[in-house]
């Protein structure tokens, strides 16, 4: 899966979830065998970007020892750079693995065939460790059959992991604070007559003139 990712695309092989690439298996440990669980929080110190997320296309300038590292925060001057980066509140979204879903076999087997792959699958626990093992066998990619296949994006989108920023309007976004309106707390509005009235007028008559500087 990872043997033709790129080196300068980091998104491909850097905290890469499991319902990002299997996306029907993550589906079914979920909702089918209670295998892994839905974990949310709110991060107020989030890091969203201004511009959407692309691939480096060289390595190149980026330091990549101690010594190419202070040397650029000594001569990068007084004029901060372009950062593509701001502070913003995400909801955090992640699965905690429930052990105890195994049962007594120590092993939770099933097949899957969605818009993506299909197969057979295997999932158990390698002893002393807190990692488990999944095999999948017959493993077949559908999502190759089509050329828009816009089912398997959603079906990988569904399980993944990630942080999404809050906005209003957002299903996260959550107003604790109800309204003066709703608690029947506005001032009352009286209609009050304001008098108007003027002692004297009179009309001005300007003169028009052309005035030429050289």
């Amino acid at each position: 899966m990872f043997i033709y990712a790129s080196n300068l695309d980091e998104r491909q092989y850097k905290r890469v979830s499991l319902g990002k690439k299997e996306g029907e298996v993550m589906h079914e440990l979920i909702y089918k065998h209670g295998f892994f669980e839905r974990k949310e929080n709110i991060d107020f110190q989030g890091s969203c970007s201004v511009s959407p997320y692309a691939p480096k296309v060289t390595l190149e300038g980026i330091a990549k020892t101690p010594e190419e590292l202070d040397d650029y925060f000594r001569n990068k001057g007084p004029i901060p750079s372009f950062s593509n980066n701001f502070g913003c509140i995400q909801d955090v979204v992640g699965y905690q693995a429930n052990s105890t879903a195994l049962g007594p076999s120590g092993m939770i087997t099933g097949n899957f065939s969605g818009p993506c792959k299909s197969g057979f699958y295997y999932l158990t626990a390698l002893p002393k460790t807190n990692l488990f093992l999944l095999v999948i066998k017959n493993w077949r990619n559908t999502s190759e059959s089509n050329f828009f296949n816009f089912n398997c994006r959603i079906a990988n989108r569904i399980s993944a992991t990630g942080a999404f920023r809050i906005i209003n309007g957002t299903c996260a976004h959550t107003d604790e604070h109800a309204s003066l309106a709703l608690e029947q707390r506005c001032p009352v509005i009286k209609d009050i007559d304001v008098n108007c009235t003027y002692q004297d007028a009179s009309t001005v008559a300007m003169d028009h003139f052309l005035i030429i500087i050289c």
